[in-house]
């Protein structure tokens, strides 16, 4: 890639690291979510990229919650754990983002904690970094499911959600 399309891709990925932090935050705010799972397509599994958009999120994320990034290129995946000390010992992010990395083979990078962790991930031959992806986010949400952080799709509740003019009565 020339210099050039690097410093787009940066550029690009930093943009999408802030917004993301922002969303973060209203999300939080609004509807009391305390953990997400989210890729960063703007990085295309660039781990470098990745950090920098990392670095982004969390200069414009006010809320106190967890975060797993995960971006596919062609030639590799790159994920990245944050998780706020005070959230730490519910979900750490070694444990979050180890087992999501276990569900396709990959290892966290030395030195991860309860608070940081990250991964890189080179597919073998005739795998792909954008299937991974979808089973890494996949195995994240799980963990947290887990741990009672995710509601379940599967409700008992018999009472259906009702929007715009059918909740007024006009049916």
């Amino acid at each position: 890639m020339s210099e050039q399309g690097v410093e787009k891709l940066i550029k690009a990925s930093k943009k999408e690291g802030a917004k993301l932090g922002m969303d973060l935050t209203g999300a939080s705010e609004m509807g009391g979510t305390e953990f997400f799972c989210t890729t960063i397509i703007n990085a295309e599994g660039n781990f470098e990229v990745l950090t920098m958009a990392k670095d982004c999120m969390l200069e414009e994320l006010t809320a106190s919650v967890g975060v797993v990034m995960v971006s596919a290129g062609v030639h590799q995946l790159s994920a990245w754990c944050v998780v706020p000390a005070d959230k730490a010992d519910v979900v750490p992010a070694n444990e979050w983002l180890g087992a999501a990395v276990k569900a396709v083979g990959g290892e966290l990078h030395e030195g991860a904690t309860s608070t940081h962790a990250s991964a890189v991930i080179v597919p073998k031959a005739g795998e792909f970094a954008i299937k991974m992806k979808d089973s890494v986010i996949g195995a994240a949400l799980d963990v947290l499911r887990s741990k009672g952080k995710l509601a379940d799709d599967d409700s008992d509740d018999d009472d259906e959600y009702v929007f715009g003019d059918d909740d007024l009565g006009f049916l």
